[in-house]
């Protein structure tokens, strides 16, 4: 239950986000921070931490990363975007019909 609520609350904070900043990357970018998977974990943290302010890449920072995360800088914001929702397309598109 607790999962879920976290993951609820992920879910708005990125809605409200993609008021602002491009929406479907951010959408592409919820599931990864979510699940086990770390290379896709990280992506989607390099993604955040390239289109990010450096005041709300710190205040999210805390609740998305893992304290001592270190983002290396692999590729684009665009090639980033890419990755993410050729990795995650399947699961968002699965969960948004249920």
């Amino acid at each position: 239950m607790f999962r879920l609520r976290v993951q609820r609350t992920a879910e708005h904070v990125f809605t409200r986000l993609a008021l602002i900043f491009e929406r479907e990357p951010l959408r592409f970018t919820v599931s990864p921070l979510a699940l086990g998977d770390p290379n896709l974990r990280a992506t989607a943290l390099e993604y955040l931490q390239n289109v990010l302010p450096d005041g709300l890449r710190h205040a999210l920072w805390r609740h998305v990363a893992r304290e001592g995360t270190v983002i290396q800088s692999r590729g684009s914001t665009e090639e980033l975007a890419n990755a993410l929702q050729r990795t995650t397309s399947p699961l968002v598109g699965r969960r948004s019909r249920s």
